[in-house]
């Protein structure tokens, strides 16, 4: 959980993937949920830039696995050497239980399988959100 969490209409959100409709519904989901302040990256490398130059950190990450440039576990890992409380989902259609136990070790608080449909992501979210303020 990220420190100082003020609730999900004040929450910082990093939405990182490289298909523009996935990163596109994940903020349409945020949006229906009061979530305003999002950014987006599409690839772990432009996440950490915009991790490096933020204000302040992010509330919670969305993280595709398989991306370019730098994949969603060597972004995972390079994010949490600073961001350890910060909450992190793993957007992935992998179902090998050796890479969700490397991501698990790595950092990630949750995992969500692709193919995921808006429906769902809204209730995942809401969840997560409602457990982050608990």
């Amino acid at each position: 959980m990220s420190t100082g969490f003020q609730g999900r209409r004040g929450a910082s959100v990093l939405v990182v993937d490289d298909e523009p409709a996935i990163v596109s519904m994940v903020q349409a989901v945020l949006g229906i949920l009061g979530v305003t302040n999002v950014s987006t990256a599409a690839d772990g490398r432009e996440a950490l830039d915009l991790v490096r130059s933020a204000e302040k950190p992010f509330d919670l990450v969305v993280c595709d696995w398989q991306m370019p440039n730098m994949d969603g576990l060597q972004f995972l890992e390079a994010f949490r050497a600073d961001y350890p409380g910060t909450t992190f989902v793993m957007l992935t259609a992998k179902t090998d239980v050796q890479a969700f136990n490397s991501a698990k070790r790595s950092g990630a608080t949750y995992f969500f399988m692709k193919p995921i449909d808006a429906g769902d992501l809204k209730s995942r979210l809401s969840s997560l959100f409602d457990l982050m303020a608990s």
